[in-house]
């Protein structure tokens, strides 16, 4: 990267080969947000003998969609190799029991958007247990042996946890309506564990697109007007309440679909996580939640992330930088977090958008639909 070809880059050490350096899990900001209050006086403490029964998965789904028994390990700024694990037992049925009474007390907060018609957020701030779930070293330790690279929590509280809850559809009726529509996630990596009792549960599988990336998997989604061939499919079953899957969801398109019958709702947790090494791509996407969501709490937890992030770098150039003379070096460096922290500048006041959206199931049918129609009229006249 040279000086006079430096543009603004939201990752700006993709060829970086320095040595790595390790960030931490960053706390809460000093207020709660005025949306929240702390609901965590009658939670028990975390306890992960207690509440936790973590098992290996019985395999591993690469990002090439070949299956291993393990991921293999990189170092650097190699980008992991995952593509999601099999369901695994995460939860004890104690620790379902508390996360479902936390879930309960945290549904005033519940809400909806274009793409999802139900979801919880922001239960960082109403609760201690949900914290330490996210981010207790026991959880890091499976993670990271899944992702082949240490991993830690995401640095937007708001996505600690994130709940979604899928509708039963009215007695009789079918259910249009997907749990979460086609998309890539908008933060590197997700685990999400299920809730709800599975007994008898039609619909709500987590279906994945057989093509790496956004572009490629719309484009299949949209060429086969939303009817993607079974080949290119591949369906997630959870088995119980308690089981969990760690996904790449940044490169995998995927969707839930509607829940047609089940004893209750379908209702998931999702924690949401990141390389540890400073320097490794950041592919959270910010529009997302400051527009998409309409959440104000990215702005600051987004400012924060980012700055912790050049922060930690500039830490790691300080205690790992060998003896130089050679000033381009140093000047190479510094550039490079400036970078990083101009784009990030230029996300928080819009004067650069890095949304990538989501497919519209409801509006692809439709327009498919009304396609098809002016064809049939066009043809009988």
């Amino acid at each position: 990267m040279s000086n006079d070809t430096l543009k603004p880059a939201f990752s700006a050490f993709d060829d970086y080969t320095g040595p790595e350096y390790q960030i931490s899990s960053l706390g809460l900001q000093k207020d709660i947000p005025p949306a929240f209050e702390d609901l965590s006086a009658d939670e028990p403490e975390f306890d992960p003998d207690i509440h936790l029964a973590i098992e290996e998965p019985t395999n591993i789904t690469l990002l090439d969609f070949s299956v291993a028994k393990t991921t293999p390990a990189v170092s650097g700024v190699t980008q992991s190799k995952l593509g999601w694990t099999a369901p695994f037992r995460l939860l004890s049925d104690e620790g379902v029991r508390v996360l479902r009474q936390i879930v309960e007390k945290n549904k005033r907060f519940a809400r909806s958007c274009e793409r999802i018609p139900c979801y919880i957020r922001g239960i960082a701030y109403t609760s201690k247990f949900v914290r330490a779930l996210n981010e207790h070293p026991r959880i890091l330790d499976a993670l990271s042996r899944f992702s082949g690279h240490r991993v830690v929590p995401h640095y937007l509280h708001m996505n600690y946890s994130h709940v979604n809850i899928g509708k039963l559809p009215d007695p009789g009726k079918k259910n249009d309506i997907p749990v979460d529509q086609w998309h890539t996630d908008s933060v590197p990596f997700v685990l999400i564990i299920i809730l709800s009792d599975l007994t008898d549960m039609v619909g709500g599988e987590l279906e994945c697109v057989k093509r790496v990336g956004r572009d490629a998997g719309f484009e299949l989604i949209k060429s086969t007007g939303n009817n993607v061939p079974e080949s290119e499919l591949l369906r997630v079953n959870y088995q119980r309440q308690g089981y969990a899957l760690f996904m790449q969801g940044s490169e995998i398109v995927h969707h839930v679909q509607g829940v047609q019958s089940a004893v209750e709702p379908r209702i998931t947790v999702v924690n949401s996580y990141m390389p540890a090494n400073a320097y490794s791509r950041d592919r959270t996407v910010y529009d997302t939640f400051i527009a998409g969501g309409d959440e104000e709490e990215a702005l600051l937890e987004f400012a924060r992330g980012r700055a912790n992030r050049a922060a930690q770098q500039l830490l790691g150039f300080v205690n790992n930088q060998s003896y130089t003379t050679d000033p381009k070096l140093c000047v190479e460096f510094l550039n490079r977090v400036v970078s990083e922290l101009q784009m990030s500048s230029d996300l928080i006041s819009f004067k650069v958008r890095d949304g990538v959206g989501f497919i519209n199931e409801k509006t692809l049918k439709d327009s498919l639909a009304e396609r098809e129609e002016k064809q049939k009229s066009t043809h009988d006249k």
